[in-house]
């Protein structure tokens, strides 16, 4: 594989610093911590941990690579601004995530108009769709 000069760049070298610091954090509050009703303080770290860790996969993608840029939901545009509907634009069409009005739960519009879900978060619906992108429309020859 050839370098392309992306993991050297200062803003993932700040990305990765940030991550390992919540990382050592995180473990430091576990060693620390034998509260086991401190669920949300536990969920916190761990939404955090994964939050940096998708930035830092985006971040580190190469140009192609729309999957790990799918799995950000930062990448998705939200077209109407108010959190509760998302667009993901690819060569095959585009996946829009929306969240129904009355069960607030989220649905995945795909390319060939198919509807999937429900899912709980639009995280958990854009992981979704970046995995059905990838198995419907890998390159097989790869």
């Amino acid at each position: 594989m050839v370098d392309t000069g992306v993991q050297h760049r200062p803003w993932i070298t700040d990305l990765q610093a940030r991550y390992d610091r919540a990382m050592e954090n995180y473990c430091r509050w576990r060693r620390s911590e034998t509260d086991p009703y401190r669920l949300a303080e536990n969920a916190e770290y761990l939404r955090q941990i994964d939050r940096l860790r998708r930035e830092l996969t985006a971040a580190k993608a190469e140009p192609g690579d729309l999957v790990s840029r799918m799995r950000l939901l930062d990448n998705w545009s939200d077209p109407e601004e108010t959190g509760a509907r998302y667009v993901y634009e690819t060569p095959e069409g585009s996946y829009r995530l929306e969240q129904n009005d009355v069960t607030h739960v989220w649905l995945v519009h795909t390319p060939d108009l198919a509807l999937e879900g429900p899912f709980q978060t639009a995280q958990e619906a854009a992981d979704w769709a970046a995995d059905d992108w990838a198995e419907t429309f890998r390159d097989d020859e790869a």
